[in-house]
């Protein structure tokens, strides 16, 4: 009988503990810009969620049903990042009234950092830049185009050069697409839609996929226990959809002066320097500027601002209301069922921190998937990004990968050189030594 006593009073002071535990050990793991701008930003976010059909190939199917559904739910300890994004709301002036304050820097708009350099000497501040991210992931995924494009190694004066760090040079030429040309038709078209206009069905679909398994236990809770606490673990689908419902509008590229969304001939290579390499964008200015500074930016709405800014508070609050819940109210297999969900999702956290989850079903990672195809079928996939209503851009990238960095900033600081004057299409240049001095070296 005191056995009996002693186990039901141990466990759920177990339970407790392990619950208390886990708020400590998974409230580090979530990052404001990537939790929270993923929410505030759907589109964005579940962009590369694909429906599974005949044409994409089995391994896409696969990954685009198990990865949200299983290493995306939001249903543990947020309370730490949630207080961070609030702190970054609060310090730029989001608080302080309709219009006030500035965006750019928190989670409505993380600041991508960073520096881009043009030939003259201009130097200006990524900001949101898409691009770079793009080409970042494009380093991650890999592909047989950057195996074999290995510059330097060799013999030098008879001893065999070593391999200290290998850097990769990229280079993303953007071009205005003006619809079909000679060749297109016999080329494989990828349409990646922008990340600016109104919410669809699929990016709906992609969030109540990322908490199906919230869902499941929900279900099985209302028909075990017959509870109304089935509600805690549909919290997190429930704040998504409201604040996809209540998304903020946000700027495509600006057409301007009806010229199109880049319109002449002019263009320009503009160089960032990252962690991961040296990236050469080129394009017109005042189309590929825009990238660099306000596309994305949301444009201001205050009831929707706040609906949002109350999906993160809320977020915060959903951990520690639960632990209070399962601790004083919930039976005790019910508790366990909460206790073992929450380490659960906290472990996947972890995963998805350290497997690049940041990326997942994302524009970038679709835009990166794409002209990684590109890149390994050459002449065969036209890549092609929808920026805004009236403005669709065609996307075209060479990368080759050197052996030191020196090599590559040298390679990059060559392509970085204007455009030869001749040229009619920034697509159509051919950059000064890309090719030979790649070789040379």
């Amino acid at each position: 009988m005191s056995s009996t006593s002693d186990s039901s009073t141990t466990l759920p002071t177990t339970l407790s503990a392990i619950s208390t535990l886990i708020g400590y050990i998974g409230t580090e793991v979530a990052t404001p810009h990537t939790t929270f701008h993923r929410i505030l930003w759907p589109q964005r976010a579940y962009n590369n969620f694909q429906f599974p059909s005949s044409s994409s190939s089995s391994s896409l199917s696969l990954r685009n049903i198990f990865i949200p559904a299983l290493l995306m739910p939001l249903g543990g300890p947020l309370h730490t990042a949630a207080l961070k994004t609030i702190d970054q709301f609060f310090a730029r002036g989001l608080f302080l009234g309709p219009e006030m304050g500035g965006m750019l820097g928190t989670a409505f708009f993380p600041d991508q950092g960073g520096e881009y350099h043009l030939p003259g000497g201009g130097v200006g501040k990524v900001r949101n830049g898409v691009w770079v991210r793009v080409l970042e992931r494009v380093g991650l995924g890999g592909g047989r185009c950057q195996r074999r494009s290995i510059s330097g190694g060799g013999v030098e004066g008879g001893k065999v050069r070593k391999v200290r760090q290998k850097t990769w040079v990229n280079r993303l030429v953007l071009s205005v697409h003006q619809g079909p040309g000679k060749g297109v038709k016999k080329k494989k078209v990828v349409c990646v839609e922008g990340d600016v206009g109104p919410m669809t069905g699929r990016i709906l679909a992609g969030i109540v996929l990322t908490e199906i398994t919230g869902i499941g236990v929900a279900i099985a809770v209302a028909v075990v226990w017959r509870s109304a606490w089935m509600v805690l673990w549909v919290v997190p689908l429930v704040l998504k959809l409201v604040s996809a419902g209540c998304w903020v509008p946000r700027e495509g590229v600006v057409v301007e002066d009806g010229g199109g969304c880049g319109s002449g001939k002019e263009t320009k290579r503009y160089m960032v320097t990252s962690g991961h390499g040296f990236q050469i964008i080129e394009g017109p200015p005042q189309m590929v500027q825009q990238f660099f500074r306000h596309y994305g930016h949301p444009r201001r709405s205050r009831w929707q601002e706040l609906v949002q800014i109350a999906v993160v508070i809320a977020f915060g609050l959903n951990f520690p209301v639960g632990l209070v819940v399962s601790t004083m109210w919930m039976p005790i297999g019910l508790q366990c069922v909460w206790t073992g969900y929450v380490l659960y999702v906290t472990m996947v956290m972890y995963v998805s921190r350290y497997a690049h989850g940041e990326w997942w079903l994302t524009t970038e990672e679709r835009l990166a998937d794409a002209l990684i195809d590109a890149e390994e079928h050459p002449g065969e996939v036209l890549v092609l990004f929808k920026g805004g209503e009236d403005c669709t851009l065609a996307v075209e990238l060479t990368r080759t990968v050197h052996n030191s960095y020196g090599e590559a900033k040298e390679h990059a600081l060559l392509l970085r050189q204007p455009p030869l004057p001749s040229s009619d299409h920034p697509g159509d240049v051919q950059s000064e030594g890309s090719t030979g001095n790649s070789e040379k070296r």
